[in-house]
C-alpha cells in the first residue's frame, strides 16, 4: 500500500482537466490571453495541415 496524505492528493489532481471540456478551453483561452498581455498581439500566425506539407508550391514558398 502507498500512504498518501490528503494534501498531496489534492496537489497532484488539481491540474487534471479532461481535454475538450469547457474547463479545458477556458484554461487554454486564459493562457492565450496571458501570452498576449505579456508579449503583445501576434504578428505572424500560421495554421498548417498535413496536406499542406505535400504541396510542392507551398513548400517552395515557405523555404523562401
Amino acid at each position: 500500500l502507498i500512504n498518501v496524505d490528503d494534501n498531496s492528493i489534492d496537489e497532484s489532481s488539481k491540474n487534471v482537466i479532461q481535454v475538450g471540456t469547457n474547463q479545458y478551453w477556458f484554461r487554454v483561452k486564459g493562457e492565450v490571453k496571458a501570452m498576449i498581455a505579456e508579449y503583445g498581439s501576434p504578428t505572424l500566425f500560421l495554421t498548417l495541415s498535413c496536406a499542406e506539407y505535400d504541396s510542392a508550391d507551398i513548400a517552395q514558398y515557405l523555404r523562401k
